[in-house]
């Protein structure tokens, strides 16, 4: 970088190169609430909540709710952090959204952007896209269905054969993944049994 001469009074010459450290945190000054879904320390909730944690490098000032993966707690977790006034809450879907709708469109109301993660909520993405609520995960059905017809492919599996499914068929979101994988096994001719995965488990990685 070139040195201004002392004699030299006008406003340094700009140059190139990465900008400092303290440019990177768009974030600074925006409080979120973000729910990893899980419970603290459990296996995938750990994944996700190390993820937002690596995002919260941006500047936010970040609250981490944890949940048990239980849509019912879900739901009172949600209010409550909406009640905090937040900037913006990440929320999963696996309460369905029926069960959220008149939270997320309580914190909608008051300027709260709301987006969703690991199960989707399509009608209030649909509902809410052009205030930021968008979608990062997996389309739950299409990969349990996907999973369903790889096990069927890689055991040789078909018409006749019976299958055991433990899933969460319960959960209208996240039971999506459960559902796929029923319909492929049944589309192979297959007969399923199906469990489902208890309060207590689920809570439980």
């Amino acid at each position: 970088m070139r040195r201004a001469a002392s004699h030299n009074h006008s406003l340094p010459t700009k140059t190139e190169g990465p900008a400092p450290a303290a440019e990177g945190k768009w974030c600074s000054g925006t409080k979120t609430v973000f729910f990893p879904g899980g419970s603290s320390g459990g296996p995938f909730a750990t994944v996700v909540y190390n993820g937002a944690v690596a995002a919260a490098d941006l500047g936010a000032d970040v609250e981490y709710v944890w949940s048990d993966r239980n849509p019912e707690k879900i739901v009172t977790q949600f209010a409550e952090a909406a009640a905090t006034k937040p900037d913006g809450i990440a929320i999963m879907g696996h309460h369905g959204d029926d069960a959220v709708s008149a939270v997320v469109a309580d914190a909608e109301a008051q300027g709260i952007i709301v987006t969703g993660q690991n199960t989707t909520l399509p009608t209030l993405e649909a509902q809410y896209k052009t205030s930021g609520f968008g979608y990062v995960g997996a389309e739950l059905y299409s990969a349990g269905y996907a999973l369903g017809s790889e096990s069927v492919s890689r055991f040789g599996l078909g018409a006749g054969d019976k299958a055991m499914v433990w899933g969460l068929l319960a959960q209208a979101g996240r039971g999506e993944r459960t559902k796929g994988v029923i319909d492929a096994l049944e589309d192979a001719g297959m007969t399923v049994d199906y469990l489902e995965i208890d309060d207590a488990t689920n809570a439980d990685a």
